[in-house]
């Protein structure tokens, strides 16, 4: 038997509900804060979540990075299109590859980010950790 699980890992109730039955769990992910990739607004995810934490007091999850990602692709979307104007944004993501909080951003036809592979986590010791890559 196995468990295919997303996102759950990563979250601080993953731990607080199944305590260390939860530990040696595997899942595919987007984003954990120990990952390695620059940024072109924070300077690289280790830079960003450094200043979220001393920003809010705690280490950005997943849903957090993602809320943080929408804004950085906004901005970089409305730096290259010149304007705010909708269809000058979608045209700007359209053609968009850039070094995010969540790594490598390239849009496919389908509006699918192709720029890089999702990562793997592990959890250990009540902590998901970055399994892959291996930076």
């Amino acid at each position: 038997r196995g468990v295919y699980i997303t996102v759950a890992v990563g979250k601080p109730e993953w731990s607080a509900v199944l305590g260390d039955n939860g530990n040696y769990v595997v899942s595919p992910g987007q984003w954990s804060p120990q990952a390695v990739s620059p940024c072109a607004v924070f300077g690289s995810i280790s830079d960003y979540v450094k200043l979220f934490n001393e920003t809010f007091g705690y280490v950005p999850d997943y849903d957090t990075a993602m809320s943080s990602f929408g804004g950085v692709l906004m901005q970089l979307s409305m730096q290259e299109a010149g304007s705010v104007a909708r269809r000058n944004i979608l045209d700007s993501l359209s053609l968009m590859t850039a070094e995010t909080i969540m790594g490598r951003v390239r849009f496919s036809v389908e509006r699918r980010n192709i720029g890089r592979d999702p990562i793997l986590m592990q959890v250990q010791n009540q902590v998901a950790r970055l399994a892959l890559p291996q930076e």
